[in-house]
This record gives C-alpha cells, structure tokens and sequence, in this order.
C-alpha cells in the first residue's frame, strides 16, 4: 500500500482534533521535519493538514510584503537553527530581507501598492498584475544590494549585520534568483493541478516543460530553480525536484542542462 493510500482517510479526520491540540500537533511535526531532514512521510502528513491548518490560522492581510513573497512562500519554513537548508528559506528572513526592499522603493508607491491589495483577494488576478510589478521592483533592488555588497569586504560586511547572518544572506540570494523569474513560477502554478502532484499526465510534463524552456531563456540556470517551487515539492521535497523531473521528462528535452552533483541549483 502506498502512502498516499494510508494517509487517503486521515484529512477528514483531523478535523475531529480539538483545535488546541491540533495546533501542537502541527508544530511537533514541523519540528521533528526540521530535526530529520527529509522525510517523505512527514511531509505528506503536513500537506494533508493543510485544509485544516488554513482555518485554524488567521486571516492573512493582501499586502506588498505579502506578495512580494508568494513567489517562494511554499519554501519558507519556521527554525531557529542558522544552519542553511537544501531548497528551503527559513521564515525569520523576511522580515530583514523586505528591509531591504523598502529602503529602495518609494514609500508613497509601496502605500499605493498596499492600497490596492487591501481590497483584493490574495490569489486573484488583479493581485497578480500588481504582484508582477512587485516581483520586478523586488528582483531588481535586491539583486542591486547584492552586488553592491561584492564590492569589498565592509560592504558585505555590513550588509551581514544588517542581515543577521550568513545563513539570511543565503536566503537573500535564493530569493533573488527567485524573483527573477516569478511571472513564470505563478503562470507555471496557475496550469498545474493542486499540489503536491503525486501523477504526472503528459498534460502536466507539458506544462512544466513549456515553462522550463521560458525560464532558460532567461538563464539556463533558471530552469532547476523553477522545479525548486514546483507543486511536488511536499510530496518529495525541493532537494529531490530536478532528480524527479529528470525521472519524469520526455529523454529527447532539455539535454543541454547541466546540473550540479551537489544539489539541484548548484548553491542552495
């Protein structure tokens, strides 16, 4: 029997959990996630929590913080460790990375952004046309910090402190190279089933590889950090994304990608 045959009946039940408890059960799990590394299992198990945990969650605001993270929120994840993860972002990042952002955009355009989202729903399409200016603003600022601090050693230091750690600074890459292909992360999630994928039609490969190909355009490299936020990603976690997809694809594409032996973006 497959995993997803055991856990088949369990979403429903969960709903039965007292509402306290079922909050601890969630942080016990997330906690012993981070403690194991990968594990499949543990992750299938959260993915199946999901309905519930949205209800016992409050209402999220639709801001210009908001968006600006919906590109990589899927791999945000809560740690106290300083120890980078492979594919993840630890959540304590956002706050000193969207510093950054605010220092460089105007404040009266994030007011008039903010404006805007107040009166849409967060996944909306009209909150996607203003995402996509913010994704843009985003990966241009940051990327902008970035190369500044590469300038000499007080620079880089600096922006460390600023930062809170090296392991933040890791993260601020990661969420630059994100960003940079984000209208391309949020159409290839608008076409593909609800995650985590755990059949791949050809309907499906297709998707994903017309959007690999658009992202290459950008940068070959772009294409392993799209399948880092690929819906599978619950299911088999970001590490295994390009393996899985290299499982999956049709042998005759995309052969003139090169991977890294070390992990699927060659720096996570």
């Amino acid at each position: 029997m497959s995993l997803e045959d055991e856990f088949a009946d369990l979403e429903s039940k969960l709903f039965e959990i007292p509402e306290a408890k079922f909050v601890q059960l969630v942080k016990f799990l997330e906690d012993r996630l981070e403690k194991s590394g990968e594990s499949v299992p543990l992750r299938m198990l959260l993915e199946k929590m999901r309905p519930r945990m949205a209800q016992v969650r409050p209402h999220r605001r639709n801001t210009t913080q908001r968006q600006l993270c919906r590109p990589f929120e899927e791999l945000l994840f809560n740690t106290r460790s300083q120890i980078q993860v492979e594919g993840r972002i630890p959540r304590a990042a956002v706050e000193p990375i969207y510093g950054l952002f605010e220092d460089d955009v105007d404040k009266a355009q994030i007011a008039a952004w903010n404006g805007e989202l107040a009166e849409l729903p967060i996944e909306d399409a009209k909150s996607d046309v203003i995402g996509s200016k913010v994704w843009a603003q985003g990966a241009f600022s940051l990327r902008s910090v970035l190369v500044t601090s590469q300038r000499d050693r007080t620079s880089r230091g600096e922006l460390l402190q600023r930062l809170g750690g090296e392991h933040v600074f890791k993260a601020l890459n990661d969420v630059v190279e994100i960003l940079e292909i984000a209208d391309i992360v949020q159409s290839m999630r608008r076409q593909l089933p609800a995650r985590p994928i755990q059949t791949v039609s050809t309907a499906v490969t297709k998707v994903i590889g017309e959007h690999m190909d658009r992202a290459t355009k950008f940068a070959p490299r772009k294409a392993e950090i799209l399948l880092l936020v690929a819906p599978w990603a619950a299911s088999s976690g970001p590490g295994r994304s390009w393996r899985r997809w290299r499982s999956w694809r049709p042998t005759r594409r995309r052969r003139s990608i090169r991977t890294s032996p070390i992990s699927p973006c060659g720096r996570w």
